[in-house]
């Protein structure tokens, strides 16, 4: 049962970038350079979005709790800790729809949405360097220096595209392929170490 809940990590970040990255190519008038994954709950599709914020962290929330009866031994709570906020950040990012965009005027939804979307990007950013030390405490230098690298990417990642997304900014018209870029980074280092974890 604990492989089959780390093989739900394995799963989740792939799957949710397959999903953003089908359904930005599919969408009409999309403009995946600089809208946000986000946005593609937006409209009469926005359900598959939705959906894809749901699956993933219905899948990360299974993951959190193989990490919990994995890690336990090691006296590890933190691990799994962020990594279900992590989860719940994405599902709450779902149930609240993102504002239209730049110029649209602020909705209680999208502030809500921006909420659960900046608690999903701060736990798995803080994982990052937990499971460094994890990893640096049971020897695994190459593993120690993966998370380490990721996390320092993934927030530099995340402060450059936040700034992106202002009309302002130099990076407009590249704002949501930063944002994809970074979400990549984290999510395929997370199923990295779920693959890991699990073997």
């Amino acid at each position: 049962m604990t492989q089959l809940l780390l093989a739900c990590g394995a799963i989740a970040g792939p799957l949710f970038i397959i999903i953003f990255l089908i359904e930005g190519w599919l969408r009409p008038g999309y403009d995946a350079l600089r809208q946000s994954v986000s946005s593609l709950s937006q409209g009469p599709r926005g359900w598959i979005q939705q959906f894809n914020f749901f699956s993933s962290g219905a899948l990360l929330a299974a993951f959190a709790f193989g990490l919990r009866a994995m890690l336990a031994p090691l006296g590890s709570t933190w691990t799994w800790l962020l990594i279900f906020s992590y989860a719940l950040g994405l599902i709450g990012a779902g149930l609240f729809i993102t504002d239209a965009g730049s110029g649209a005027p602020r909705t209680r939804a999208g502030i809500i949405h921006d909420l659960f979307s900046t608690v999903v990007f701060f736990s798995l950013c803080i994982d990052c360097f937990v499971f460094a030390h994890l990893f640096a405490r049971r020897g695994l230098i190459g593993w120690e220096w993966y998370s380490l690298i990721t996390g320092v990417f993934y927030a530099a990642g995340f402060i450059i595209f936040a700034r992106a997304f202002s009309p302002k900014s130099r990076w407009v018209s590249i704002g949501g392929l930063l944002q994809k870029i970074t979400i990549s980074i984290g999510a395929l280092w997370l199923a990295s170490v779920a693959i890991e974890l699990a073997r």
